[in-house]
């Protein structure tokens, strides 16, 4: 069955978060990585954390510091090898499995998303047994460690999807052109000409009330629906944004028993 967008908080453990940390314990690699392990949490999916001579029995520890207690509902690994891990959170005296157990033996996914029951917790470990080809060196781009806004019920449009470069364009007296741009930033739009299920109303009002970028997946975590898989809509695609024009409740055709008109612009951003 499809699954519809998810929107989740900004990743407990971003970049911008001065207070969190990652230590990696690996006493095999001849480098585990950890003058880079940032790039973990830098929303960058073009950079990786990775083990130099690393083996499969070096049981490879990551251990998350978010710095202050936060509430989590997902896990997600973005672009992986891990084949044999366990997951467990900090419940102030030891590290105790969530209450849908995060324990693969045979992960063959390169990004894998795990949903639980809403936790309190500053720390999170992670312990990698395997590899997906065995003792090769461990790789992780992204870690997201998040709570869940919601999970859209109904089917708005989604269009608009693009990757803006912010291109440039200079012709020359030659006739050939001199062009500058930027590294992408993801935009899309949400639309509907009468929207009536009032729980997603709610979410996009508390999206703009938030005045600050949240997380959205527009695969929801399947990208198996799609018939041609592109570009944004792959399970590795999370990106935080924030919408760019303002809350409307209008209402369709001015009828007070019809739903509201939807359009929600949204641009990737910076916090």
């Amino acid at each position: 069955m499809a699954s519809q967008i998810i929107f989740f908080e900004k990743n407990k453990l971003d970049i911008d978060n001065e207070s969190a940390s990652i230590t990696v314990t690996d006493l095999v690699a001849y480098n585990d990585g950890a003058d880079f392990v940032n790039r973990l949490r830098n929303r960058d999916n073009r950079s990786a954390w990775m083990t130099t001579d690393s083996t499969d029995a070096a049981n490879t520890q990551l251990d998350i510091d978010l710095g202050e207690d936060e509430f989590i509902t997902d896990i997600i690994l973005v672009k992986h090898n891990f084949k044999s891990y366990t997951i467990q959170y900090w419940n102030g005296s030891t590290y105790i499995n969530f209450s849908t157990v995060i324990a693969p033996s045979n992960d063959t996914k390169t990004t894998s998303h795990y949903n639980f029951n809403k936790i309190e917790t500053d720390k999170i470990r992670i312990i990698i047994y395997g590899t997906q080809i065995a003792d090769a060196d461990k790789e992780l781009f992204q870690l997201i460690i998040t709570d869940r806004i919601a999970q859209l019920n109904g089917w708005p449009e989604i269009s608009g999807v693009e990757f803006d470069t912010s291109k440039r364009v200079t012709k020359m007296l030659s006739g050939k052109i001199h062009m500058t741009e930027s590294y992408e930033a993801f935009g899309f739009n949400l639309t509907l000409p009468v929207y009536s299920d009032d729980d997603d109303v709610a979410v996009f009002k508390n999206i703009y009330e938030r005045r600050s970028g949240i997380l959205a997946w527009l695969c929801g975590g399947d990208e198996t629906q799609f018939k041609a898989l592109t570009k944004g809509y792959r399970l590795e695609d999370i990106y935080l944004v924030r919408p760019t024009n303002d809350f409307s409740a209008e209402l369709y055709k001015g009828l007070y028993k019809s739903g509201i008109k939807i359009n929600l612009q949204f641009k990737e951003c910076i916090i």
